[in-house]
């Protein structure tokens, strides 16, 4: 039986290379060993690398073309959003990467939201 992966918070995420590490360690029957829960970035672009990293991990290798439409810049992001295909994987990514800024009162208050609601699934609270 394989032991569930170890869940990761990544804060000052950049765009995202710690959480790219762990995601792909994976344990001899090729199980995950990590799980990305939430990362956080200030930089606006890096957040949106976050998001679309997030994204692409969603599909674990089988990533739909609309994917690659939206990189070359042939669909906008509202029209892949728009692809009831992907739709519940991008709600996902959203989910996982956020934009915020450590120290401001607003932030503050959604980091700690996740941190508490992932300690609270860990520890069974």
């Amino acid at each position: 039986m394989p032991l569930k992966p170890i869940p990761v918070v990544d804060l000052f995420a950049g765009p995202g290379g710690l959480s790219e590490g762990f995601s792909r360690l994976k344990d001899a029957c090729g199980n995950r060993e990590f799980d990305v829960r939430v990362s956080i970035e200030k930089d606006q672009n890096a957040s949106e690398t976050l998001k679309l990293r997030a994204f692409f991990r969603s599909f674990q290798g089988k990533v739909p073309d609309c994917y690659y439409d939206y990189l070359r810049g042939n669909i906008t992001k509202e029209e892949l959003v728009a692809n009831g295909l992907v739709k519940e994987e991008w709600r996902q990514a959203e989910h996982e990467a956020h934009r915020a800024t450590l120290g401001e009162t607003a932030s503050n208050i959604l980091i700690n939201g996740y941190l508490m609601r992932l300690a609270s699934m860990i520890l069974g609270y």
